[in-house]
């Protein structure tokens, strides 16, 4: 199948693709206020009679002069993502695990449980998290 191949410093570190994948992303998100730069692999994923699920294959740390290579491959056994929506309110019954809009852990990774709208979850501790930015930022 269609999948890509990620390497990180000339290391394989994974082979993303699934036969039903509607998109395969690799994208590096940068946080100059918290110093932090990601590369993430991701896509959309459709499963039958389900709506849509949000596939991950790889959330990894990047530093200056790290080299990451994308290559297009045909592959028989890609790397197996993890699934999971950020909308409470697609009524699926598939088991997959809905998840936080902000860190992305699933409802059974946190403490505390989720708050949601009609359209995204937050965990407890984003909620924190965002009030400690907020208050120490003074924002209003």
């Amino acid at each position: 199948m269609l999948s890509l191949e990620i390497s990180l410093n000339g290391e394989l570190k994974s082979v993303a693709g699934v036969p039903n994948a509607e998109s395969i992303e690799a994208r590096v998100f940068t946080a100059p206020q918290l110093d932090e730069t990601v590369l993430v692999v991701s896509g959309s994923v459709e499963i039958q009679g389900e709506p849509n699920a949000e596939a991950a294959w790889l959330s990894a740390p990047l530093q200056l002069g790290d080299v990451v290579s994308v290559r297009l491959v045909e592959h028989v056994s890609p790397t197996v993502p993890t699934l999971h929506r950020y909308d409470p309110s697609t009524g699926a019954s598939d088991g997959v695990p809905i998840s936080c809009s902000f860190c992305g852990k699933s409802s059974n990774q946190v403490e505390g449980g989720m708050l949601a709208s009609s359209r995204a979850v937050i965990c407890r501790a984003c909620i924190q998290y965002l009030h400690t930015l907020v208050a120490d930022e003074g924002c209003t």
